[in-house]
């Protein structure tokens, strides 16, 4: 092999590495982990685990973690200083959801809703989105 071939060999392996890793993060890396999360956005507050009953359905027992979004520092500073009302709100809110409905990302998504709303309306913190980790409902 000449010095020519080495550098179009070379040149092509780069291109070919490059693309796969665009490929991966574009079609397998949709939702970024809680590490991340919390690494990209310091207006990220983390609740303590959350573990209670919920209504009907095959699942009795929900548990997961939960990171509220807020949009600023100011946003931030309300949320962490009604902490423990706002968990007991979340905790309210998951006692009253039905685990059939949980299973499903429709579910999942009107969960996230109500909590938004609930915590807007009762503590007029606005929440930009809601993150579930280690999300487990057993019966």
């Amino acid at each position: 092999m000449n010095r020519k071939q080495i550098v179009q060999l070379v040149l092509g392996l780069s291109i070919l590495v490059t693309f796969l890793l665009i490929s991966y993060k574009v079609f397998f890396k949709t939702e970024l982990t809680k590490e991340e999360i919390d690494r990209t956005d310091m207006n990220i507050v983390k609740l303590d685990t959350i573990t209670t009953n919920v209504q009907g359905g095959v699942y009795h027992y929900l548990k997961m973690d939960v990171r509220l979004h807020v949009p600023n520092e100011q946003n931030r500073l309300s949320l962490e200083s009604y902490m423990p009302q706002v968990r007991r709100a979340i905790l309210n809110i998951s006692m009253m959801q039905d685990g059939k409905s949980l299973i499903t990302p429709e579910g999942k998504a009107e969960f996230k809703n109500l909590i938004r709303y609930q915590i807007r309306k009762q503590f007029g913190i606005v929440v930009k989105d809601v993150y579930f980790s280690n999300f487990v409902l057993a019966d």
